[in-house]
């Protein structure tokens, strides 16, 4: 077999493999952590079967990107954690924020959720920058933007921001997606 049709076979193991053993172990860490480790194995795979001499974006939930999720309040989701450790300087997290955040998500909600906005929140931080679309923070800039090794609240996990993100983008308002795997809750 040609080596792009092995590699589409070790795609479709790793997601297998990540999938038996988040059912087997459903609702645990170790559960959480197979998902993650096979979404990050599975992300790297096609990129390097289809686009190996380019960038790659990944878009995902703060969680899978945060590039140590051991130091972070979110527990489980290590997709990011996976892809820092193996990319190094190579992968590059960019948060998402929002003041007010909605979300279209059976089982969880619909609509506007109630985050952790309030003090020592990070999103409080940039909204306090002044009105605006976005405001997009580079974390690790010198002078650091940030009080160096502060935690702060972001969205529902509390962090050292700068551990896990190279940047935040900061959006007033962040509304829903429109699913294209459901029918939209409104």
């Amino acid at each position: 077999t040609s080596k792009q049709d092995l590699g589409w076979a070790r795609v479709h193991l790793a997601g297998l493999q990540a999938i038996v053993e988040r059912i087997l172990f459903f609702g645990e860490e170790r559960g959480f952590r197979a998902r993650d480790r096979g979404m990050a194995y599975v992300a790297r795979a096609i990129h390097d079967i289809r686009f190996p001499r380019a960038r790659t974006v990944l878009w995902a939930h703060n969680g899978h990107l945060a590039k140590n999720v051991d130091a972070t309040g979110y527990g489980g989701v290590e997709m990011g954690t996976v892809l820092a450790r193996t990319l190094k300087k190579k992968y590059v997290a960019i948060g998402l924020v929002a003041h007010e955040t909605s979300i279209d998500w059976p089982g969880v909600g619909c609509g506007v959720v109630n985050l952790s906005t309030g003090d020592g929140s990070l999103e409080q931080v940039l909204q306090g920058l002044g009105e605006s679309a976005g405001v997009l923070a580079d974390l690790t800039a010198r002078p650091p933007f940030l009080e160096p090794g502060g935690t702060y609240n972001v969205g529902s996990a509390s962090m050292v921001p700068v551990e896990q993100f190279n940047a935040i983008l900061y959006l007033e308002v962040s509304p829903k997606m429109h699913p294209l795997a459901w029918t939209s809750c409104q």
